[in-house]
């Protein structure tokens, strides 16, 4: 049985807390996942939890444990520790005991831009500027739901490993192909356009969504919540789309209107079949 850590000086208790910070977190290339069901989740995507942290000092509900034992089997480190380390590790108020240390995905943005090699593919999402955490998660986990695993991140966006971003996207994270954009604006529109991509922006101002064609080789710029899409990204786009909003509310969260598209280009594609 492994050794309880308790002392929130231990070594490891502080570099597990320290995951919260996003330097950190690049540095170690490792981010936190909490929760029984986000572990649950991960521990069924092959090889990307390296540890599992527990609290030992208090009754964790058959679920959790059920997910300790499965950890050990899987050869994960396995890490028990005090409730008071439990609090300083986690990100979240109310902890549920059991926490996840995952390893990131290590894609390179011009792979991730790289034509999908299915007949009818999803939109490539290119992410501009999405500031709000929760709004982000909640995106990615839709993008999920309807096959949109190809992501890329612009400058501006949130990072997608920071913790309430990963809790929002309630599992997703570990299915999704995701690459922050290391280049400038010129190199990605110089790869979209070797690859051969019709790229469409999002507006309020736009053609109605339910006009335009969403399915084949479709690149789909999404912008920030405040400003919509920045200078850069706008002079990459051909054309504009817009969702219709008759009851004439301002606008929705980027997270619900990238569902609304995301969900238009899958009945299309579906629809070819």
């Amino acid at each position: 049985m492994e050794k309880s850590l308790t002392s929130l000086q231990n070594p490891r208790i502080k570099g597990f807390a320290a995951l919260k910070d996003k330097k950190q977190r690049e540095r170690e290339r490792l981010y936190l996942v909490e929760g029984v069901r986000a572990v649950d989740t991960y521990l069924s995507c092959g090889n990307i939890l390296q540890t599992l942290i527990f609290d030992d000092e208090i009754p964790l509900p058959d679920a959790a444990l059920d997910l300790v034992f499965a950890a050990r089997k899987k050869g994960i480190e396995v890490l028990p520790v005090g409730t008071n380390a439990i609090a300083k590790i986690a990100d979240t108020e109310h902890p549920q005991g059991i926490i996840g240390v995952a390893r990131m995905g290590d894609a390179d943005w011009r792979a991730v831009v790289r034509k999908a090699s299915e007949a009818a593919p999803a939109p490539l999402l290119l992410l501009d500027g999405v500031k709000d955490p929760g709004n982000l998660g909640a995106l990615l986990r839709s993008a999920h739901a309807v096959g949109c695993t190809r992501i890329v991140t612009l400058p501006g966006t949130v990072d997608v490993y920071s913790p309430k971003v990963v809790r929002s996207a309630m599992g997703s994270l570990p299915h999704l192909q995701i690459a922050r954009m290391s280049g400038t604006f010129e190199e990605l529109g110089a790869c979209l356009k070797e690859e051969g991509y019709r790229i469409i922006g999002t507006d309020l101002d736009g053609t109605s969504l339910y006009e335009e064609n969403l399915t084949g080789n479709l690149a789909l710029f999404i912008g920030s919540e405040a400003d919509g899409l920045s200078f850069d990204a706008r002079d990459l786009c051909e054309g504009m789309i817009t969702i219709p909003m008759p009851g004439k509310t301002e606008s929705l969260n980027v997270a619900i209107a990238t569902s609304v598209i995301l969900y238009e280009s899958l009945r299309q594609r579906l629809a070819q079949r």
